[in-house]
């Protein structure tokens, strides 16, 4: 991937890469595939991406998130599709519920970026639901510009376009 659009310039040697140049990380659980030694199955990075056993029970805490948005749109792209289908397995397979929390970037009032941020969580939610996740599952909540992932980009201008295309974004959280 030509560095002017790599989003991710630190990816280490032999890590898959997505169009952007994103690591892969196929269980959504925060730990690159090339370090993953349970590729398919969530677990912290404490244990190498795979599940901490104690005794019966399995202990995982896990945000799944890369669901990013066009400027001024809550229109689900197709680049996302792959982690959508991720995620509606995942959410499928585990027995917890999610929040679907959608968010901004820091263009636009205050008031205009909570709706959008509520739309964006809202279709997100409804695409789960229509591809097999259980709407009892999911709550869909809107954050606006409130709970940016790069705080440093307020307002808008003091960053490139990629961190604040990453602030547009919906992402999930254990309930």
């Amino acid at each position: 991937v030509c560095d002017d659009w790599d989003r991710q310039l630190d990816t280490p040697a032999g890590a898959r890469v997505d169009g952007a140049g994103v690591a892969l990380d196929t269980d959504l659980d925060g730990v690159i595939d090339l370090y993953d030694k349970c590729v398919t199955v969530p677990g912290p990075v404490e244990n190498n991406g795979c599940p901490v056993t104690t005794g019966p029970v399995i202990e995982t805490e896990t945000k799944l998130e890369g669901i990013e948005f066009d400027l001024n749109s809550d229109r689900i792209l197709p680049s996302n599709t792959p982690i959508l289908n991720n995620a509606v397995n995942y959410i499928n397979s585990s027995n917890g519920a999610y929040n679907v929390i959608g968010a901004t970037d820091t263009r636009g009032t205050d008031a205009y970026n909570q709706k959008l941020s509520q739309r964006r969580a809202n279709n997100v939610k409804n695409y789960l639901i229509k591809n097999g996740v259980q709407s009892g599952k999911l709550n869909a909540v809107g954050k606006g510009e409130k709970d940016l992932k790069y705080p440093e980009c307020e307002p808008a201008t003091k960053c490139p376009e990629w961190k604040n295309r990453a602030n547009r974004r919906v992402y999930f959280e254990a309930k």
